[in-house]
């Protein structure tokens, strides 16, 4: 919500991955945003959109992969993503964390053209230990 209180003047598109996202929804849909589900029409709405160009692309712990079209959108783009990359690309990385030993956290990073293969911008790491199931260490 910073960015809505910080740039209230501005005017957002909220496109989120699933359909449980009620809070959010209504939060943003009070303040006048145009809030959709993603889908395949949402895509085709946005790559159609020849002039217009987004200051940001956020894709907030979603798990979509954005063709080079939408990506070029926008002027930056961030992703939220579940390991300390460059270990854990793509999906389930909390699992192959498990498996593999290696260290849980998230990385904030760039979106291009690869799968989690962006400049990363920052990382924390979730220590854990034998025996955790991937739920709980996802969820920390």
């Amino acid at each position: 919500m910073y960015l809505l209180d910080a740039f209230p003047k501005d005017k957002y598109r909220f496109i989120f991955t699933g359909e449980d996202f009620g809070e959010a929804r209504d939060a943003l849909g009070s303040r006048a945003h145009k809030v959709e589900v993603l889908s395949d029409q949402t895509l085709r709405d946005i790559e159609g959109e020849n002039s217009r160009k987004y200051d940001w692309l956020l894709n907030l712990w979603g798990s979509h992969i954005f063709k080079t079209e939408q990506i070029k959108k926008s002027k930056r783009t961030l992703n939220i993503h579940p390991s300390m990359l460059p270990l854990g690309r793509g999906r389930d990385p909390v699992v192959w964390s498990i498996i593999n030993g290696w260290p849980a956290g998230v990385t904030l990073h760039e979106i291009d053209d690869g799968i989690d293969t962006g400049a990363i911008w920052h990382q924390e790491e979730e220590p854990y230990e034998f025996p955790i199931m991937g739920g709980e260490l996802y969820q920390r």
